[in-house]
């Protein structure tokens, strides 16, 4: 597709005449030597170039084919530029992009730790990029994965989350309207999408299906600024964790072996599978979906919300999840107990049909985009994958390219010079028993400590063992020191999950903030697509307690 060069933006069809369509792009057909609409999977457009092209007014404007750009980006990060913004010498580097390249297939498997950064959607469509560059994507055994959640279900929730509204139309739903959790801390920021139809002041807190006082990012001001505007919190839990010591309500949920029935749908497999649970409910513990209904009706809405027992929920799932779970039934599930869903091959490669044509990307120009020319993204110079320091954890200038960075120096950094890590404990799922006896054997000493390279721990006139706290800005955690040479000089680890009565002072998480970054609110849908978590873009000082 081609992009004019004079501002950046794609050319479409309503550029060259007056009857042109905005959604129409526009590429360049080689063998007829002009300017031709987009057509998927065509062999006579042009991959690379740039030509003079006239506008419906007369003007000429230059034009280069995204592609074109993109191999002029790229000229920014010769290995020797590579090596000088990662540490890794540039050897290594080549060896491992031949490698890579030469790898047939060839798998990324990306987890959180490059999206808990305030660049991590940069980070994230660069590896995008190198399986669009080496021909990864759509083929068995390729592509990028995401290991970060799983958020894909292999069915349609819409009429379970969004009844329809009864004599409506199609189309009108009950729609709930929920709020991103960084916006809870910031507040409402000047670029954020639907600001008047989203934002709203919380006065209420139901912490349902996680930790939200023990883990939440940004603790500190979680905090100060919002705990004190919050005039209810309501804790459905399986375990005395830190948000439910801190609620006015805790309503005890049975856990996942008290269950009567549950499925479970992930993208890790092509399978739709039925638990249930082997115990009966210990004490008073309810299901989630009973408490939610007995809740609704209460206030009015149990009308609208009307399940009970996990098994309605099912069919209904089942009944209206679309063509994937066609023809799979509740009752066939508690025969079969794990059928495969309906997918176009075995075993499936994500975009498989749209590499074969058959299908479109799900973009605007319905192809695989690298370029994007929304205003923001122009804006700060992110049409294309690029590399930014980071925002806080960089002694160089932050969230700037390299070319510049490198000139500055960051003046946080002076005072807080060392980059502070939550990482995720092998032997827990986030909080979730953390606090049970074999959990805490397994996990050394069976309490926060912070690890850190010898050398640093030297300078600073600590020992294994001492009780030392990492601080900045917003806030600090105590812990035991343990001196560990993989830990890179300049670095403080912590594994975060710790409920606050496991912590000698402060929160693991009390370091973290986040900053809200604009490019993440332009395709900004609550609760799937919104700003990232921070936890690892920020910086910190250890010292002797």
């Amino acid at each position: 597709m081609l992009v004019r060069n004079d501002n950046g933006k794609f050319l479409k069809a309503a550029d060259l005449s007056a009857d042109g369509d905005a959604k129409t792009f526009m590429a360049y057909d080689s063998q007829a030597g002009q300017v031709v609409p987009d057509v998927y999977f065509s062999d006579k457009l042009a991959l690379t170039g740039t030509w003079d092209v006239t506008l419906k007014d007369g003007k000429k404007v230059s034009c280069s084919t995204a592609h074109t750009l993109l191999l002029k980006k790229l000229e920014d990060y010769d290995p020797k530029t590579v090596s000088e913004i990662t540490g890794v010498p540039a050897k290594d580097i080549e060896r491992i992009a031949v490698e890579y390249a030469s790898a047939k297939p060839a798998s990324i498997w990306a987890g959180t730790g490059i999206n808990h950064w305030y660049h991590g959607d940069l980070i994230g469509r660069a590896t995008i990029e190198l399986a669009c560059l080496t021909g990864n994507v759509g083929v068995q055994g390729g592509g990028v994965s995401p290991w970060a959640g799983q958020y894909l279900m292999r069915l349609n929730p819409t009429d379970y989350f969004f009844p329809k509204k009864e004599g409506g139309k199609p189309d009108e739903r009950y729609r709930a309207v929920p709020l991103d959790t960084a916006y809870v801390v910031n507040g409402p920021t000047e670029t954020m999408a639907n600001k008047d139809k989203l934002w709203r002041q919380i006065r209420c807190i139901w912490a349902a299906g996680g930790n939200l006082l023990g883990e939440a990012s940004d603790q500190s001001n979680l905090t100060r600024k919002v705990l004190p505007q919050i005039e209810l919190i309501v804790s459905p839990e399986i375990e005395m964790s830190t948000t439910a010591q801190l609620a006015d309500i805790v309503l005890p949920v049975v856990s996942w072996f008290e269950l009567p029935y549950d499925i479970a749908t992930t993208p890790a497999h092509p399978y739709i599978q039925l638990h249930e649970g082997g115990l009966e409910p210990m004490f008073e513990a309810k299901t989630d979906i009973w408490i939610y209904h007995e809740m609704c009706k209460r206030l009015g809405t149990g009308d609208i919300f009307k399940f009970s027992r996990p098994e309605e929920a099912i069919q209904l799932l089942l009944e209206t999840g679309g063509p994937q779970v066609k023809g799979i039934t509740f009752d066939r599930l508690k025969k079969e107990r794990c059928i495969r869903v309906n997918l176009p091959s075995s075993p499936y490669a994500s975009f498989t049909e749209e590499i074969e044509g058959k299908k479109k990307f799900k973009t605007a120009s319905g192809r695989q985009e690298l370029y994007k020319d929304e205003d923001r993204f122009i804006q700060y110079g992110e049409q294309l994958p690029v590399h930014k320091e980071p925002h806080q954890a960089t002694p160089y200038g932050p969230s700037k390219v390299w070319a510049e960075a490198k000139k500055e120096r960051n003046p946080v950094y002076e005072k807080y010079p060392m980059v502070y890590h939550a990482r995720h404990t092998r032997w827990s799922v986030h909080s979730s028993w953390r606090t049970t006896d074999a959990i805490t054997r397994l996990d050394d000493i069976g309490q926060p400590l912070l690890e850190l390279n010898p050398v640093d721990a030297a300078k600073r006139g600590l020992v294994a063992g001492d009780w030392a706290t990492a601080y900045n800005q917003n806030g600090y955690v105590k812990a035991k020191v343990k001196l560990r040479e993989s830990v890179p000089p300049g670095a403080v680890l912590i594994y975060f999950g710790w409920q606050r009565e496991q912590i000698r002072e402060g929160h693991w998480n009390a370091l973290t903030h986040n900053d809200i970054n604009p490019i993440h609110e332009i395709y900004f849908i609550p609760n799937v697509w919104g700003p990232v978590s921070g936890h690892f873009d920020q910086l910190c000082e250890v010292k002797k307690s």
